[in-house]
């Protein structure tokens, strides 16, 4: 058994369970508890309380959440880390969250947040960018969710920023920056009209929506809606069990370049929209992310995790992938049957 600490200063307890299938899933596994196979192919090892632990192929972890901080031995073996549900850590904590979000209130213009320079005021040579917006809404947000006054304001402005002027009309999805100010007829301003749209950027709108439609805020329910049909026509990959890095103005010509950073905000954006939906599959979807970042990426690489691979996506290639180095050519590996 593995214990590791959880968001909220609660424990997760990882237990082996013997007899799992090999083919990666994530099922309900209880009231705060999920299953999910851990390590689809190789051998993998959990540290745990000061040993390790081998883990067959297919081995099956099941998830427990513990609500309370466990015997001061548990806290111990968690790197000194028993501090973690300490009162005078959860004020300091608490005061950084005021502070933080009473700062970000000076980013607020008319098309959404912009981008706040050394002085603490919006900087006017930047634009209203896509995921700055984004993350200010999924912040505000919380901060609504914790019943700080003042919040709920703000995650409103977000939503309705990425609700109206951030959004493409004419080709969907969501420009990646516009100007500060919108048209006179309220629409927003695209920086350049023909920008690519960004798997990295369309995270934030996932996660921002997911936050404030749990915050139940106004327009949340349907930014969500429209965020999640987005994300299942254009940017989940499923033959390659990765999200797509890119695409033109348009939605045409897909990118080959695959990366991590966009990976990891979309098994984040994944993450919360199980949380609001109760939908498994955005569960499925962030653990196939992981498991090839761990499983192959890392495991094949002296678990070094290499931020970047590329393959090829053209009609010529179909749902198989080009060799064109050894990240492709794991990716390749791993692509297995589409689920």
């Amino acid at each position: 058994m593995l214990t590791a600490l959880h968001g909220g200063g609660t424990f997760v307890d990882y237990t082996h369970v013997p007899g799992s299938s090999p083919r990666p899933s994530c099922s309900p596994a209880g009231k705060g508890a999920v299953e999910a196979d851990g390590v689809p192919s190789g051998r993998g090892v959990l540290r745990g309380r000061g040993r390790m632990q081998p883990l067959q192929p297919g081995a099956l972890i099941r998830v427990r959440r513990v609500d309370s901080l466990g015997s001061p031995a548990d806290q111990g073996g968690l790197m000194g880390l028993g501090w973690f549900g300490a009162p005078e850590h959860k004020r300091w904590l608490a005061y950084e969250t005021h502070a933080l979000l009473h700062y970000a209130r000076a980013a607020q213009v008319p098309t959404g947040f912009g981008w706040i320079g050394e002085d603490g005021e919006v900087d006017p040579s930047h634009p209203v960018e896509l995921w700055i917006t984004g993350r200010m809404t999924f912040a505000f947000s919380l901060g609504a969710l914790m019943g700080i006054p003042g919040c709920r304001r703000y995650a409103d402005h977000g939503v309705r920023a990425l609700g109206g002027p951030l959004r493409d009309p004419v080709n969907g999805g969501w420009y990646s920056a516009i100007h500060p100010e919108p048209d006179a007829e309220g629409r927003g301003v695209p920086i350049d009209p023909e920008a690519r749209k960004e798997c990295y950027q369309h995270a934030f709108v996932l996660l921002a929506a997911a936050t404030a439609t749990a915050a139940d805020r106004p327009g949340a329910h349907e930014l969500l809606r429209d965020a999640i049909a987005i994300q299942d026509r254009y940017w989940w990959d499923d033959a390659q069990q990765m999200p797509i890095e890119s695409y033109a103005f348009d939605f045409t010509d897909p990118e080959d370049y695959r990366g991590i950073n966009a990976a990891m905000h979309t098994v984040e954006a994944y993450l919360a929209t199980a949380d609001v939906t109760g939908e498994v599959r955005w569960l499925e979807r962030a653990l196939k992310i992981v498991d090839f970042a761990v499983n192959v990426q890392a495991r094949q690489h002296g678990w070094r995790l290499p931020e970047h691979s590329q393959h090829l996506l053209g009609a010529a290639a179909g749902p198989q992938l080009r060799r064109a180095g050894p990240p492709v050519q794991a990716l390749r590996r791993h692509a297995g049957p589409t689920a």
